[in-house]
């Protein structure tokens, strides 16, 4: 179990969104001989920079998930950029989620579902979609190889985030602890 007290479990859940939002969820790396071209992509955005393709190609390119859904229409990454625009819907809703916990926590820790492991599942799903994505990338046909860095983050956050125990005191044990402690 992870340990976090109720007062820093809504701060972790909050910068868990953004942290996953900022952060790339894929790297990818593709040459074919001279011409090279390297993408990072973010939740909602991805950059691209190319090179050895010649005047008016070379150079940097910043799009949003939306543009690179158009431009990827009816080619072989399509469907990866879709399942990745599904993903960056999915951290919009963690960063609208982050923004209302931050402004009003006792509105939204007095819902059934926890806002932690709310946040959690978000980004577990945020997770599983960029994932599906890498894989979509890897197998397109584009060649070289998608470094899943995000993926590996946001997987991280979701679990501590699902799996925190939230305890008003540091010194709270649950009860098998007590009865571990009981039985020795």
């Amino acid at each position: 179990m992870v340990w976090i007290q109720r007062e820093h479990a809504a701060g972790l859940a909050v910068l868990s969104a953004w942290l996953g939002a900022l952060l790339p969820w894929n790297v990818t790396y593709s040459t074919n001989g001279g011409p090279w071209v390297v993408f990072v992509r973010f939740p909602l955005f991805e950059f691209q920079y190319t090179s050895g393709f010649g005047p008016g190609v070379d150079g940097g390119a910043l799009r949003t998930v939306l543009g690179a859904i158009a431009l990827q229409s009816g080619q072989g990454l399509e469907t990866a950029t879709v399942v990745w625009g599904g993903g960056g819907a999915v951290m919009l809703a963690a960063l609208g989620l982050s923004v209302v916990y931050y402004a009003d926590r006792s509105l939204l820790e007095a819902a059934s579902v926890h806002p932690v492991r709310l946040m959690g599942g978000l980004l577990g799903v945020a997770a599983l979609l960029f994932a599906v994505a890498t894989v979509f990338v890897w197998t397109g046909g584009f060649g070289g190889t998608p470094i899943p860095i995000g993926v590996l983050l946001l997987g991280l956050l979701a679990w501590v985030l699902l799996r925190v125990e939230l305890t008003d005191r540091p010194n709270d044990t649950t009860a098998s602890e007590k009865d571990a402690v009981d039985q020795s």
